[in-house]
């Protein structure tokens, strides 16, 4: 007889199945066409609505392209997860010397006395991602939703 593995067995190798699939993606096809295929796939939920706007953007190095990537991700799931939005706003583009990123979303925004004493995980994951891109983040104070600026140089090499 064949056991069948838990749902959540099943669950998690999609998961990393899903994960696999978008490292394909990013590395064939570069990191426009990826976050075009992670916004494809949340709009296709029907959860969230979400738009991504981007001029030229000249990123050197692939793991900028990775760990950049990884940020979106992490902004998305922290949409989907927490902010209650229904609406997200993500525009990448270079400026003189930089790159940058801006994330807007119509949830119910971030209390910002608590962002500066207790950041969850995903918080943590996107400055360390950051940090490894000589990069900085703003979060502006908006009467509704959320608002964040991601800037980080495009000359940036990563040693890892």
């Amino acid at each position: 007889m064949i056991r069948r593995p838990p749902r959540s067995t099943r669950k998690e190798s999609s998961a990393a199945s899903d994960v696999y699939k978008r490292q394909v993606i990013l590395e064939k096809l570069g990191l426009i066409e990826g976050i075009e295929d992670l916004v494809s796939t949340i709009n296709d939920t029907g959860k969230l609505r979400v738009t991504f706007e981007y001029d030229t953007i000249q990123i050197e190095y692939k793991q900028m392209e990775l760990n950049l990537y990884r940020i979106v991700q992490e902004l998305l799931n922290n949409a989907l997860k927490h902010a209650q939005a229904t609406e997200v706003k993500l525009i990448l583009q270079t400026v003189e010397d930089s790159n940058k990123l801006y994330y807007y979303d119509n949830g119910k925004g971030i209390n910002h006395i608590k962002l500066k004493h207790k950041k969850g995980i995903g918080l943590k994951n996107i400055e360390s991602r950051i940090s490894i891109l000589s990069g900085v983040i703003t979060f502006n104070k908006v009467a509704k939703g959320t608002e964040i600026e991601i800037q980080f140089p495009n000359h940036t090499a990563i040693n890892n």
